[in-house]
């Protein structure tokens, strides 16, 4: 259910009246007197083209902000990447390690290996 806004807005770009907080666009910022960050709701109309481009534009830089964020080794994805980078590397480690060890294993049980290395 649609929340209806208390007071009259306008929407600085169309000049629609906008009744409920979800027709607006919204973005966060901090705030010194609250001491956190919190919604800000813009007298905008959210469906606006130019409106809608530049919420779409905030978003995209958000995105790739996080996607920088995460390649921290020290974020919680990156500490989740480094963990599946480690278990990967183990994982083929071991492979290789056990590949080894049966082929050492078959020229060990083949009854016409006698030690000596052939080329």
């Amino acid at each position: 259910m649609a929340t209806n806004v208390p007071y009259e807005v306008i929407c600085a770009q169309t000049g629609v009246q906008l009744t409920e907080w979800s027709q607006m666009a919204v973005t966060h910022g901090y705030s010194a007197t609250q001491g956190k960050s919190r919604p800000y709701f813009l007298h905008l109309d959210k469906t606006d083209t130019e409106v809608a481009e530049q919420l779409t534009i905030i978003a995209d830089a958000q995105s790739k902000l996080w996607e920088l964020h995460d390649a921290s080794p020290t974020s919680l994805k990156g500490k989740e990447n480094a963990e599946k980078q480690l278990a990967m590397a183990n994982v083929s480690a071991s492979y290789d390690n056990d590949e080894l060890l049966e082929e050492l294993d078959a020229i060990e049980n083949d009854s016409d290996y006698d030690g000596n290395v052939v080329e």
